[in-house]
């Protein structure tokens, strides 16, 4: 399954809002956002070697944020079977529990 990171470039010093959107199982850091001045509310970052590295940027409200341990037990679902079959009529991906929290949590992009 691909792996979704959000980085920006070193030298962008934009002030991007990443909000309600999810990384999972990546080999390094979830976001990464360098030099710009981003802001991170309720985003969900899962088995991702470093859920953040946020440089100058602001965080409030996402999985890291919020302490404990976050894992395949902490979500319904792991399986992107759902996710990467076939899409609805109009197009769009079916809802799923796939990354989903468990506690209800309003972290993360839902499918």
């Amino acid at each position: 399954m691909p792996r979704t990171f959000f980085t920006q470039r070193p030298g962008n010093p934009g002030a991007p809002a990443i909000s309600r959107t999810t990384t999972y199982r990546n080999g390094g850091s979830g976001f990464r956002t360098g030099r710009s001045r981003a802001t991170l509310t309720a985003n969900l970052s899962l088995l991702d070697t470093e859920p953040v590295r946020l440089g100058g940027s602001t965080s409030r409200g996402n999985s890291w944020d919020l302490g404990g341990v976050w894992n395949e037990g902490s979500v319904l679902s792991t399986d992107p079977a759902k996710i990467t079959g076939a899409r609805a009529a109009d197009g769009s991906i079916p809802s799923s529990p796939f990354l989903v929290p468990r506690d209800g949590s309003a972290l993360g992009a839902r499918f």
